[in-house]
C-alpha cells in the first residue's frame, strides 16, 4: 500500500484501492491513477502534475496544496473534496510569492505617486518597502504557509486515522450501514474529529440504551406477567 512521502511518479495505479490512504508529501507526477478510489484520501502537498485522474474518484479526498498542473481530470469525481491552495496551472504563485508581488507593487504605486506630488524624501519609500516591508512580509508569508499545511495535514492524519476505524468497526459488524453512513458524514462536515466523536458518541449511547433497554424490559415484562 503506497505510504507518505513515496516516490510513484509514473507508477501504473489504474483501478487501485487508495481510498482512505495517507498519501501526504507524495509523489503521483506522470502516474496512471485512472478509475483509481482515492475517496477520502489525504493528498496534502501531493505532486499530481501530468497524472491520469481519468474517472479517478477523489471524493472527499484532501488536496490541500497539492500540483494537479496538465493532469487529465476526464470524468474526476471531486465532489466534496477539500481544495486549498490547490494549483491546477502550471507556475501558479504560492501564498508567498503573492504577497510579495503585492508589496512590490504597493511600494512602486505609493514611491511614484509621492514623486508625482513633488515630495522630496519619495525615495525612502522603496527604502523601507524593498529592506524592510518586502522580506519581512515573505517572512510571515512563509511562517503561515508553513502554520498551516502543518495544521491540516495534523488534523486531516487524524481524521483519515478516524475514518479507518469506522470502516473497520463497519466489518466487524459493531455497526451497521446506516450508522456507518451517519458517523462518515458527520465527521466529513465537523471542524475536528473530537467535534464528530461528541456529535456521534451521543447518539450511540442512546442508541445503545435503546438497544440494551429492548429485549431486558420485554423479558421482564414476561415475568411480571407470569
Amino acid at each position: 500500500m503506497p505510504q507518505q512521502n513515496e516516490d510513484l511518479s509514473g507508477r501504473d495505479l489504474s483501478g487501485a484501492d487508495l481510498s482512505g490512504t495517507n498519501l501526504v508529501n507524495t509523489d503521483l507526477s506522470e502516474a496512471d491513477l485512472s478509475d483509481a478510489d482515492l475517496s477520502d484520501a489525504n493528498l496534502t502537498n501531493a505532486d499530481l502534475t501530468g497524472a491520469d485522474l481519468t474517472r479517478a474518484d477523489l471524493d472527499g479526498a484532501n488536496l490541500t496544496n497539492a500540483n494537479l498542473a496538465d493532469a487529465d481530470l476526464t470524468d474526476t469525481t471531486l465532489s466534496g473534496a477539500r481544495m486549498v491552495n490547490t494549483a491546477f496551472e502550471e507556475g501558479e504563485e504560492d501564498f508567498a510569492s503573492r504577497v510579495g508581488s503585492a508589496v512590490v507593487g504597493l511600494t512602486l504605486l505609493v514611491g511614484l505617486a509621492l514623486m508625482a506630488v513633488g515630495v522630496s524624501n519619495f525615495w525612502l519609500v522603496f527604502v523601507v518597502g524593498f529592506a524592510v516591508v518586502l522580506p519581512l512580509s515573505g517572512a510571515i508569508a512563509g511562517w503561515y504557509e508553513d502554520r498551516t499545511a502543518a495544521s491540516g495535514s495534523e488534523s486531516d492524519d487524524a481524521r483519515t486515522d478516524a475514518l479507518a476505524e469506522l470502516r473497520r468497526r463497519y466489518a466487524d459488524g459493531e455497526i451497521d450501514e446506516a450508522e456507518f453512513e451517519r458517523r462518515v458524514e458527520r465527521l466529513l462536515e465537523t471542524e475536528s474529529v473530537a467535534d464528530a466523536e461528541d456529535a456521534y458518541g451521543e447518539r450511540t449511547a442512546v442508541d445503545r440504551g435503546s438497544r440494551d433497554s429492548g429485549p431486558s424490559s420485554d423479558a421482564g415484562r414476561e415475568r411480571e406477567t407470569e
